[in-house]
C-alpha cells in the first residue's frame, strides 16, 4: 500500500511540473510615472536571462494600455525558477527598469516606476540660465555686504 501511495505522489508531482510547462507564461504589471500615476503608452521590453548561462533566452515588447498595464505572453519553457526577468519601460526618451527572479508560477508581476527627473544644464540655454542665477545671487550678496549698518 505504501508503494502505491509513493508512486501516486510521484506521478502527481511530475504531472504538476509538466502542467506548469504546458500553457503559456506571461509577464505583466503597471508602468507608473514619477508621481506614482499609471502611465499609458510606454514601450515595455521584457528580457529573460538564464540563471546558469547568463544568456538572454527571451526578448519581446509591448505597450502599456490606458491604465498603464502591460502584458507579454511567453512560451511555456522560456524561464525556470531562478532566472532573471527584467522589464524596461521607455517613455519620452526616459527609461526605467525593474527585475525579479522568476518563481514557479506561470504569471510574473513586475511593476516599473520612473524616478524623478533631474534637469541637466547640458545646453547653452541651461548654461546661460545657471550663470544668470549665480550672478544674481552674487550681486544680492555683495549689495548686502556693502550696505552701511545703522
Amino acid at each position: 500500500m505504501a508503494l502505491i501511495t509513493i508512486v501516486a505522489l510521484s506521478i502527481t508531482a511530475s504531472d504538476q511540473a509538466v502542467a506548469a510547462n504546458i500553457g503559456p507564461k506571461a509577464v505583466g504589471g503597471i508602468v507608473y510615472d514619477s508621481g506614482g500615476d499609471p502611465l499609458p503608452g510606454a514601450s515595455v521590453t521584457v528580457t529573460v536571462v538564464n540563471k546558469t548561462s547568463h544568456l538572454q533566452t527571451f526578448v519581446d515588447s509591448a505597450f502599456s494600455d490606458g491604465d498603464g498595464f502591460y502584458t507579454v505572453t511567453i512560451a511555456p519553457n522560456t524561464w525556470d525558477a531562478g532566472d532573471t526577468i527584467e522589464v524596461t519601460a521607455t517613455f519620452g526618451g526616459d527609461q526605467a527598469t525593474n527585475s525579479t527572479l522568476a518563481d514557479g508560477e506561470p504569471f510574473q508581476t513586475i511593476d516599473v516606476q520612473f524616478s524623478l527627473a533631474i534637469p541637466q544644464f547640458g545646453s547653452w540655454i541651461g548654461f546661460a540660465a545657471a550663470g544668470g542665477l549665480i550672478a544674481a545671487v552674487a550681486i544680492v550678496f555683495l549689495r548686502k555686504r556693502d550696505r552701511p549698518t545703522l
